[in-house]
């Protein structure tokens, strides 16, 4: 039984949809395909009609263009509400670079394991496919910043071949934003819900990527927002603890009073945050605070030594020297929380 529903998000469409969509439909492997026209305009109209000729096909217009995330969105709301008896919704692109079999593939492995997210990705490394320079070094950067922060490698961090469980499609229509960094967005929550599957599919890149609607500046920059935000949590409590510091300092004038108070208010802040919010680690919470607990006793002695030995050799304020101190910490505190205080085992095999 066919419990699989297509999502494709288009905006400003050439004849490489109406290719994909006709193979994907001849394939026979879907319950049914959501297109989504995420505002074209008038000029698309006609690619789109004759996509409506297609069977077990619906086609949803937006007046106006509201990003990837966004089209990506109503669609799955729409085949959430719809079709309530499926459990998974496969996402691919409109421009031809996902072949029909590949998705095929892909959601053969999501019916093997419907409680995993299944990733379609490519190969970037190989030579025998003539890859966009951006693509290539994008990926390559996102993929280490992505594993920094989850804990795990994966191969192709811009695809958009992904077929979602029912629940995690429910959370994806949750998410605040709405262009490229709801891919990224999209694929941390689907590392939290499970364990990810990648399946390897042809790498297509035709016309140097010409038709990909991808600003290498302006959407970069949004998707590397995600990663600030998602450290967030951290960096408050790091300004907490300046800002308790700087008003004890300034009332009594010591650096080792000031420092044991402010810390213990950022420390406690930090854990509760770090574990449920920014690492999102559900294990033994007394271990992890013990770890944490050594952590903070190393962090503080140095930062203790380093505030004054910056003001002795160094003749910089306590307050200046503190930032200096405290922005090299916060590296190694970030790494030693990471790999050792809320490490978890690697989910992909």
């Amino acid at each position: 039984m066919k419990n699989i529903v297509g999502i494709i998000p288009a905006y400003r469409p050439d004849f490489k949809l109406l290719e994909t969509v006709r193979a994907v439909a001849a394939l026979d492997f879907l319950k049914h395909i959501v297109v989504i026209d995420d505002g074209s305009g008038e000029k698309f109209d006609d690619i789109f009609d004759e996509l409506g000729t297609i069977g077990g096909l619906t086609v949803l217009h937006l007046a106006v263009n509201s990003g990837m995330g966004g089209a990506i969105k109503y669609g799955l709301q729409y085949a959430l509400y719809h079709f309530r008896d499926c459990s998974g919704f496969v996402a691919f692109d409109a421009d031809g670079q996902h072949a029909p079999d590949d998705i095929k593939k892909v959601t053969e492995r999501f019916s093997e394991f419907p409680n995993r997210t299944a990733l379609g990705v490519r190969d970037f490394y190989s030579s025998e496919v003539a890859i966009p320079f951006r693509s290539r070094f994008g990926n390559r950067m996102t993929e280490l910043v992505f594993y920094a922060f989850t804990g795990i490698r994966l191969a192709d961090t811009q695809t958009g071949l992904r077929c979602y469980p029912r629940e995690t499609a429910e959370k994806i229509t949750q998410l605040l934003h709405s262009r490229y960094e709801f891919q990224l967005e999209a694929l941390m929550l689907a590392a939290e819900k499970g364990k990810l599957e990648q399946i390897k599919i042809k790498t297509i890149y035709e016309d140097n990527n010409k038709r990909s609607h991808f600003n290498p500046v302006l959407d970069s920059i949004r998707i590397y927002l995600v990663f600030v935000r998602f450290i967030g949590a951290s960096l408050f409590c790091s300004v907490l603890d300046y800002v308790v510091f700087s008003l004890l300092f300034l009332l009594h004038g010591g650096v080792l009073t000031s420092l044991i108070v402010s810390r213990v208010i950022s420390v406690s802040a930090n854990f509760v945050i770090n574990r449920q919010k920014v690492f999102n680690e559900q294990g033994n919470w007394l271990v992890q605070l013990v770890k944490f607990a050594l952590l903070a006793a190393f962090l503080f002695t140095g930062s203790y030594l380093g505030i004054n030995c910056a003001q002795k050799y160094l003749g910089w304020s306590p307050l200046f020297s503190k930032i200096v101190v405290e922005i090299a910490l916060f590296i190694i505190s970030f790494l030693t929380q990471r790999l050792w205080i809320f490490a978890r085992q690697e989910k992909t095999e």
